[in-house]
């Protein structure tokens, strides 16, 4: 069992991960590679990560095994993964911090805008509610508030 291990991958691991993240967590404090030590440690987690692609190549059972990644179902499910946390990070990271650095927003501002976006305001899901009065007690008795309200008079007799 030992035998059959990816020793270079069960090595490699821990370099190129422990020191991409301490070049990540101490670049800008160390002034990046004008330091020494981030200088070093970038190479040991690039010879780490050639560690690991040849472990790929050559060994039988490599620590990581990506090569499922070219089956169908499971690559595709990985890639849209892959999209729906892109997508998830830009709404609630990226945009933030956009709105606040560059727009001059206040963090409560910028969290207004995205929650805009959920779609929050009861009176801006009419639409939906109609759609659902048909199927549901709750649908129903929000058509029948809705229609109450004074500003859905404009909207229901066009």
């Amino acid at each position: 069992m030992f035998a059959e291990a990816d020793l270079p991958g069960l090595v490699a691991w821990p370099w190129a991960w422990v020191g991409l993240t301490i070049v990540l967590e101490e670049g800008q404090r160390e002034l990046w590679f004008e330091s020494q030590l981030i200088r070093t440690l970038a190479m040991v987690s690039l010879l780490g990560f050639a560690l690991l692609a040849a472990g790929q190549v050559f060994s039988k059972k490599p620590v990581i095994q990506l090569r499922i990644l070219f089956q169908r179902a499971f690559g595709s499910v990985f890639l849209l993964s892959l999209a729906v946390g892109a997508v998830l990070y830009a709404v609630f990271y990226i945009i933030p911090q956009f709105l606040v650095g560059v727009h001059g927003y206040t963090a409560e501002q910028s969290g207004d805008v995205i929650m805009i976006s959920g779609n929050p305001d009861p009176r801006n899901a009419w639409p939906c509610s109609r759609c659902w009065s048909g199927f549901s007690t709750c649908g129903s008795l929000w058509v029948s508030v809705w229609d109450c309200s004074p500003s859905a008079a404009s909207l229901t007799s066009a």
